[in-house]
Parts: structure tokens; sequence; C-alpha cells
């Protein structure tokens, strides 16, 4: 419903959803989409950085969420947040994780560090299976790619 832009539907699935499993990672993110779509930015990025912290293993979904909240509302620490627990809770992705924290210290218009990025580039290759690494290389920005 939330994706058809139907929210009064959508929170009536939301608040079945939460009655019967309130702590699940799905009805979070729910929760955080609808409260993003309905105009509380603000407000989801404060639940999804609690939800983070505390939570021992987020969900993907809550990840996704998190990150993708974090990248529009141009809240740097909200993404890189969700990318440090998607590498400690998804290993198999900390490559792509990896990547984006690099990109977001490349980015002078985020939140800029040329040592974190540096370092971000680094991990993401040493993260990635070695038929991997020469694609991921690929997708550092040349500026920092002759750097590594």
């Amino acid at each position: 419903h939330a994706h058809k832009g139907d929210l009064v539907q959508a929170r009536a699935a939301l608040e079945k959803a939460r009655a019967v499993q309130p702590d699940a990672p799905a009805v979070q993110s729910m929760q955080l989409l609808l409260m993003a779509q309905g105009g509380e930015e603000a407000r989801a990025a404060g639940l999804a950085r609690a939800l983070l912290r505390e939570v021992a293993r987020p969900g993907i979904e809550l990840l996704n969420t998190a990150y993708t909240l974090g990248m529009r509302t141009r809240d740097w620490p909200l993404a890189l947040l969700a990318l440090e627990r998607r590498i400690e809770v998804v290993p198999s992705q900390a490559a792509e994780a990896w990547l984006r924290i690099g990109h977001i210290h490349a980015d002078p218009a985020a939140a800029p560090d040329e040592a974190k990025a540096l370092a971000a580039y680094r991990a993401a290759l040493q993260a990635a299976p070695e038929a991997r690494r020469p694609q991921l290389l690929r997708q550092v920005p040349p500026a920092w790619r002759d750097r590594l």
C-alpha cells in the first residue's frame, strides 16, 4: 500500500502487523517508510538511528530503509551507521557497504574525509573476493582509484 501511495491502507496494515509482531524487522522498516512518506523524515531518521543502535541484529529491510533515508535526507551519519551495521550483520555484503562508505567520504557535498574515503575503498577491495576486485575497483572514482 505504501508503495502505491495509499498511506491510509498502509497505516492500517502496519497497525495489524504491529499487533502481531511489533519488533519484527519488516514492521520496523514499514513504520520508517510511512513516517518518511508522511512528511516526518526527521522523526523517521531519529527512530532509524535508535533502532540501529538498539537492535542486536537489525534485518536487511531496516538496514536498507535506514540507508536510503539517510541518503535521501542527506543525514550522512545515519547512512554511515546503516552501512557499518550492514558490514557487521551481513558480512557477505561488506565490500559493497565499504564502497558506499568510501563514496560518502569522497563526496565533497556529503561527509568529506580523505583518509576515511581511502580506508573505506581499501577495505572494500580487501573484503571482495579476488575475482570481483577488478569490477569493484572500476566503481571507485578515477581520482581515488589511482591513490589505492
